[in-house]
């Protein structure tokens, strides 16, 4: 995402050969690093997975520690693989589906959108930071629009957090958008792999999951490593 939205497209000015993407939840944070293979496929090259201390924590010491980890992971690291993309647990963030009446302007789509993003977020629209999936030609669902979004004050707080410990954060997204992304790239099947580790993906999508099996995948204890992986190949053009 840009600055001000949730899951936009990130500028290529630069050929990416590798790429951070990372899972947040109340508990945990969870990075991945993948690489692309001379090849052209994308291995797991290392992950990091931080438990957040047991117990209640103000809010202040909840944000240092994130901080901390961010940066130990960073340290060392040339600024340039320094980017970050963040996929959030669906209790910090909505997504959503809005159909417009036919002859609806841009504008006021995008208006429309924002006040059932707050309420979905139970905020006010000025509160909203989100973004759409406009309808396109090649989309399934000609005249659907595809939302995502969280609270504003959230978004900045997250920025300045990466930017504290010497990231960029490109890209913000939901959990289940970079898990997908990731189902629908991987070589093989995720439960049979012996580690994600040993995980290789394509760099465009390459099979669809029916229902059932992403709902298995949802309830898998790989879960969380596709999430941070899917948010990894969504910086990688």
């Amino acid at each position: 995402m840009h600055h001000a939205q949730i899951w936009g497209r990130l500028s290529a000015w630069r050929r990416r050969h590798s790429a951070w993407g990372a899972r947040l939840d109340e508990q945990h944070i969870l990075l991945a690093s993948l690489v692309v293979q001379a090849n052209g496929s994308v291995r797991v090259a290392a992950f990091e997975h931080q438990h957040a201390p047991v117990g209640p924590w103000p809010p202040d010491a909840r944000d240092a520690w994130l901080v901390e980890q961010l940066h130990g992971v960073g340290a060392g690291r040339p600024r340039r693989e320094r980017s970050l993309a963040l996929a959030l647990h669906t209790s910090r963030c909505r997504q959503g589906v809005y159909t417009p009446p036919p002859g609806l302007a841009p504008a006021q789509c995008l208006a429309d959108v924002r006040l059932e993003a707050a309420q979905a977020l139970g905020t006010v629209p000025e509160d909203v930071g989100f973004d759409v999936a406009l309808p396109s030609g090649a989309d399934p669902q000609p005249g659907v629009v595809h939302w995502a979004a969280c609270r504003r004050e959230d978004l900045q707080r997250w920025l300045g957090h990466a930017r504290r410990a010497g990231w960029r954060l490109p890209v913000v997204e939901p959990e289940h958008q970079a898990a997908r992304r990731a189902a629908q790239r991987l070589r093989g099947d995720a439960h049979r792999a012996q580690s994600p580790q040993d995980w290789l993906f394509e760099r465009s999508t390459t099979h669809t999951l029916d229902e059932d099996q992403w709902q298995a995948l949802q309830a898998s204890p790989q879960w969380g490593a596709l999430v941070a992986c899917g948010a990894a190949l969504g910086l990688l053009p």
